[in-house]
């Protein structure tokens, strides 16, 4: 128990009301806890397309999943992407134009 909420081997209720309410807000935040029928702290299943859905969608070609599925393509676009990008880091790195490299040369 978190030392507030002990104090001389009794509990202190107000202090471990809030621990409770606290660690109940995290939980419903971060989708640990749900709340039936609630449309702000729903179960995260209750988000997703059943499996009956699921199947339905994709043998009618309509799942909108819009990317590559191929993962030997998708990689090799991502890849091709990061190159690119690293390209123009480092010609920005060439003209200083980099805050970066700027930052490491002290001149910010």
């Amino acid at each position: 128990m978190e030392p507030h909420v002990v104090k001389e081997e009794t509990i202190d209720r107000h202090a471990y009301e809030l621990c409770v309410l606290s660690e109940l807000r995290h939980g419903l935040r971060s989708g640990d806890i749900w709340i039936n029928r609630s449309r702000q702290h729903k179960a995260l299943e209750e988000y997703l397309l059943s499996d009956a859905e699921w199947q339905r969608f994709k043998e009618a070609g309509t799942t909108e999943i819009k990317g590559e599925t191929n993962w030997k393509k998708y990689l090799q676009e991502r890849r091709e992407t990061l190159n690119a990008h690293l390209k123009t880091v480092e010609k920005l790195m060439a003209e200083e134009a980099c805050l970066m490299y700027a930052l490491k040369k002290g001149n910010w």
